[in-house]
């Protein structure tokens, strides 16, 4: 009984030591606290008990907070009010932008097998911004360059079909093994300068070839539009000035593996020699091959001069059309306006793309680096042997 007693005066005598040592101040603080404290305990209390959900605490806790502010301490004016509302305003509309940036409703992965010095890149860069911004970040624009998603044109074509790529860019070899028709892009002199190629490739041209390629498909590859990939295609190579057809006898030519570029380097007396673009800087320094036909910016871009090659010969024979092939899956599950701003978008970048040199221009002044440049007029088509 002595201990309980020791015991309960000790409990007593710390309490009147604490309150001693109290300030009035600080216990007016505390009475104040009581009714804020309480928010906690109706978020809490309320959905633990099933009585509400949480947004309906949140908000019974928010209205209690006003009343508390306003009537009981008396903190809170009209004016604070307008003020923190304003202040929460902006703070959420910067987090819900935020969120929107991260989390576009569309991604479109993009791919093009060249690398960040060639004009598709280029002209994939345009496409993003552009998309990107007329949707104002609904829709994401992932790029791949060179090989990353594919390396092939018939693989890359497959992986449209398959909706693991949604955008591919290619030549016409590189698309002539799913779609042979393509090819007619590569037939020798063709067109005769820049005009009427953008003519062509901006009309009914382009509107067929898609309404064929769509039916080829089963509805799952769009041509979007035609642009230009490095202007003209001429004959270069590491051995000798080509003035004539005669000039190409024995010559191993890289070309794509394509029915008629093949039969055009084989009419002209040379040996077509199939070679994967991203290999051709090797196979001029160990003399796979001796010569191929691009246009002058991927000579350089691709800086085959360091490789060997010494001799271009401005003919012109071909046009170097980009080809923008997409999922037309992804193209129709797109909303109208958002298939619109890709529409506008692959049309804006195909015409960004490095400008393109006329067969009918003069030849330069200056040399190309270690490129000699041979012009010479386009042969006529009686000049070409026939193939075998």
């Amino acid at each position: 009984m002595d201990h309980v007693c020791r015991a309960s005066f000790g409990c007593h005598g710390i309490c009147a030591y604490i309150k001693s040592q109290v300030s009035a101040d600080f216990r007016v603080v505390c009475k104040k606290a009581v009714a804020p404290t309480q928010t906690p305990i109706i978020i809490l209390g309320g959905f633990l008990a099933g009585v509400m959900t949480p947004t309906e605490a949140s908000a019974i806790a928010v209205a209690y907070a006003l009343i508390v502010s306003f009537f009981i301490l008396k903190s809170m004016s009209l004016k604070h009010l307008t003020t923190a509302a304003m202040g929460a305003a902006m703070l959420a509309s910067s987090s819900l932008a935020r969120y929107a940036a991260g989390h576009a409703e569309y991604t479109i992965r993009a791919t093009a097998n060249s690398n960040e010095n060639d004009e598709d890149y280029d002209g994939l860069v345009v496409f993003k911004n552009y998309v990107e911004a007329a949707s104002n970040g609904k829709i994401e624009v992932e790029l791949f360059i060179g090989t990353q998603l594919c390396s092939k044109g018939a693989e890359c074509l497959q992986g449209v079909a398959d909706r693991s790529i949604d955008v591919y860019i290619s030549t016409s070899g590189g698309a002539a093994s799913i779609f042979p028709y393509v090819q007619v892009l590569d037939l020798p002199y063709l067109m005769a300068d820049d005009r009427i190629a953008e003519d062509v490739l901006s009309g009914d041209f382009v509107r067929t070839m898609r309404d064929m390629a769509l039916e080829d498909s089963d509805d799952k590859i769009r041509l979007m539009t035609i642009g230009n990939t490095g202007g003209w295609r001429n004959f270069d190579n590491t051995k000798r000035r080509l003035a004539e057809p005669a000039d190409f006898d024995g010559l191993k030519i890289r070309t794509v593996v394509a029915d008629l570029p093949q039969e055009l380097v084989r009419a002209l007396g040379a040996s077509p020699t199939p070679i994967p673009w991203p290999e051709l800087f090797t196979s001029f320094q160990t003399g796979v091959v001796d010569g191929s036909n691009n246009g002058i910016t991927d000579i350089m871009g691709m800086k085959f001069p360091d490789a060997g090659l010494q001799y271009v010969t401005l003919d012109g024979h071909a046009y170097m059309g980009a080809m923008w092939w997409m999922s037309n899956d992804k193209f129709r599950r797109c909303q109208k306006i958002c298939a619109a701003w890709l529409w506008m978008a692959s049309m804006r970048c195909s015409r960004q793309h490095l400008p393109h040199q006329s067969v009918n221009q003069s030849r330069p002044t200056q040399p190309l680096l270690k490129v000699a440049v041979i012009c010479m007029c386009r042969p006529q088509p009686r000049k070409l042997r026939s193939p075998q």
